[in-house]
């Protein structure tokens, strides 16, 4: 009888027991969990080195990928040369990339053949754009130099890079009226540091001269407000 009763008080409570139960599956749980985290660790780092050794196997990476193309020299010789022939207007272009009114530095030295192939092309390009007829801006020319011995012929020889014959100053005028363009006038003294400005822009120039004297009077105002003023007639 006392074995008896010694061995039902050492029996645990259905309580206890479910307990018990439900802490060993609790940490059973934990260590499941935590071998799947480590498992999924593992994988991600393994993947990395993975995709790291190939970028550096590959021939063409990503950052290879991303390079820019060799530049096209031709392409923007090209570009140039349209700038030359329409330079952009005051209202026009991408401002954001080119100013319209570039400041020039007067070159040191004249390269008179440069200078030479550069006004002689931007006349041949500035007829070409217009699609205007040779025979026809030679007689318009010639009415206004009143000079009729004026041909296509001595046209195409000043327009011709190939040929020694230059334009004079009047007929480069005549030229420039005959075709309307005015343009030339800029390429015909960038090389001096000047900027050709058309009607109205002018203006710009005027505006800009004013903001500049105004800005000074600002300047001077502000250092004479800065020491107080003694005025004697205050006193008694």
């Amino acid at each position: 009888m006392r074995d008896r009763c010694l061995t039902l008080a050492r029996r645990p409570s259905p309580d206890l027991t479910f307990r018990l139960r439900e802490r060993r599956e609790t940490r059973a749980f934990h260590v499941r969990l935590g071998l799947s985290v480590a498992v999924i660790t593992a994988a991600f780092i393994a993947f990395d080195q993975t995709m790291f050794a190939s970028d550096h196997a590959l021939p063409f990476t990503t950052s290879a990928w991303r390079a820019e193309p060799p530049a096209n020299h031709e392409k923007q010789d090209k570009e140039v040369s349209n700038m030359l022939r329409n330079p952009p207007h005051a209202g026009q272009g991408d401002l954001f990339t080119k100013a319209v009114f570039e400041s020039r530095e007067r070159t040191a030295v004249l390269d008179i053949d440069r200078f030479r192939l550069r006004i002689k092309s931007a006349m041949s390009a500035a007829i070409t754009d217009r699609n205007l007829d040779r025979h026809a801006i030679a007689s318009e020319m010639a009415r206004t130099l009143n000079a009729p011995a004026l041909s296509k012929a001595m046209l195409d020889a000043y327009t011709s890079p190939a040929k020694d014959q230059d334009i004079t100053l009047v007929r480069f005028k005549a030229l420039v009226r005959a075709i309307d363009a005015p343009e030339l006038w800029d390429v015909a003294v960038s090389e001096d540091g000047l900027l050709v400005l058309r009607g109205d822009e002018a203006r710009l120039a005027e505006i800009a001269r004013l903001q500049q004297e105004q800005r000074a009077i600002g300047n001077r105002l502000k250092k004479l407000r800065s020491t107080p003023v003694h005025i004697a007639r205050q006193e008694p």
